[in-house]
């Protein structure tokens, strides 16, 4: 009988711990949304021109290259302000819009949460790591002819 009691005892802490390990993954994991998890930081934008060899700012900030070619931009809800700059001086300018990246912030949000309850948090864990938003992928800035 005490033999019996002893095994109970045992089983009932394995299951213990078997539940402490679940629910810790649960809102560990619950605490990624689904764009952190998938999104870089930054994203590559192809920045391009009718004219090739514009120096490229972006924000005002020289960024070392010139058209056609990509540049890095942080993950933000802000647009960016690209101004394209010729060797004679001449310039033209142009925005890159930011906008909700919908299939990996609302769908894949969605779709966790229907999983995992507990993945519902990645709708606000995604807005705090700025991941949930994109910018176009190829731009094109043209100079007046």
């Amino acid at each position: 009988m005490k033999e019996n009691i002893a095994c109970l005892h045992k089983i009932k802490n394995i299951l213990k711990k078997v539940l402490l390990l679940i629910t810790a993954t649960t809102l560990t994991l619950g605490e990624i949304g689904c764009s952190t998890f998938v999104n870089d930081d930054t994203q590559h934008i192809y920045i391009n021109s009718n004219i090739r060899g514009a120096s490229i700012y972006r924000n005002g900030v020289d960024t070392g290259r010139k058209t056609p070619e990509f540049i890095f931009a942080k993950r933000s809800s802000d647009n960016l302000k690209i101004t394209l700059v010729l060797p004679d001086g001449k310039t033209t300018k142009g925005t890159v819009e930011s906008e909700l990246d919908g299939t990996t912030y609302i769908l894949g949000n969605f779709f966790a949460t229907i999983i995992c309850p507990p993945f519902f948090f990645g709708f606000f864990i995604d807005p705090v790591t700025g991941k949930m938003w994109k910018y176009p992928d190829n731009v094109n800035i043209d100079f007046a002819m």
